[in-house]
């Protein structure tokens, strides 16, 4: 359990650093808003690898159930953050929710075999 909260940590440490690089290149680069969304995912999948692999890794197994729970976490830590600004769509979440967990688990099996 420790390393799936500390992979959490990570995961949500991460998507806040990287959160603050795109903001950043998307203030002071040539991208517009349209390319957001596409990006705002791929945060979200890069921050729950690492997340991931950083709980696979530090247990030294189970890296599809240690990664996959990270993903679940963190899709969960962001439903909290969403449903105090807004209602979202079923839909979209559970896209979200696919997209985390996969990212999750991609990185445990990363974290267990490097």
């Amino acid at each position: 359990m420790r390393h799936v909260l500390m992979g959490l940590l990570v995961a949500l440490a991460s998507a806040l650093v990287l959160s603050l690089v795109m903001g950043l290149v998307f203030y002071l680069g040539p991208l517009s808003e349209r390319n957001w969304s596409l990006m705002a995912h791929l945060l979200s999948a890069l921050s729950v690898f690492l997340g991931g692999w950083w709980a696979a890794h530090g247990a030294g197994g189970r890296g599809l159930l240690y990664g996959g729970a990270v993903g679940l976490l963190f899709w969960g830590c962001t439903l909290a953050v969403g449903l105090i600004s807004e209602v979202p769509a079923i839909v979209p979440l559970m896209k979200k929710a696919l997209l985390c967990w996969a990212s999750g688990a991609l990185g445990g099996m990363a974290g267990v075999a490097f």
